[in-house]
């Protein structure tokens, strides 16, 4: 077999497209089944910048988490910010009218749904949260 990649030859017990598919797939899965709620939160600001190292993980967090948080939140206000020189960080807006600043520098886009599912959940007083399958004690 021929993998199209500049004639070498792959094994058949190899897969083509190399374990890059069966992570994405695997991730994919794992992020279907997870239900994400943000019921006290009316709305979400994202302050991101597009070339610095320090934001990368908000970018990936954008394109990858908010359009499941849309979905399952549909009432849900996201107003994504590009500011040139300032630190990445999400803003949220309580039913309540109090808001909360998350400073998003430097964390992978896994650990910025975190912050954003304990904050509201911590707003709305609860004591524990499911999140990925575990329960995170707040």
């Amino acid at each position: 077999l021929f993998c199209g990649c500049g004639g070498r030859p792959v094994s058949a017990s190899q897969p083509m497209f190399g374990s890059n598919l069966s992570r994405l797939t695997r991730r994919v899965n794992k992020i279907r089944d997870q239900v994400v709620v943000l019921e006290n939160v009316k709305s979400m600001r994202i302050f991101s910048h597009s070339h610095k190292k320090d934001g990368t993980g908000m970018r990936h967090f954008v394109k990858k988490h908010l359009p499941t948080l849309k979905y399952h939140n549909p009432s849900l206000v996201v107003v994504n910010e590009n500011k040139k020189n300032a630190a990445p960080e999400v803003e949220l807006e309580y039913a309540d009218g109090s808001s909360e600043k998350l400073q998003c520098a430097d964390l992978t886009m896994d650990k910025i749904l975190e912050d954003v599912i304990v904050a509201a959940a911590k707003n709305d007083k609860k004591e524990t949260v499911s999140f990925f399958g575990k329960e995170l004690r707040i």
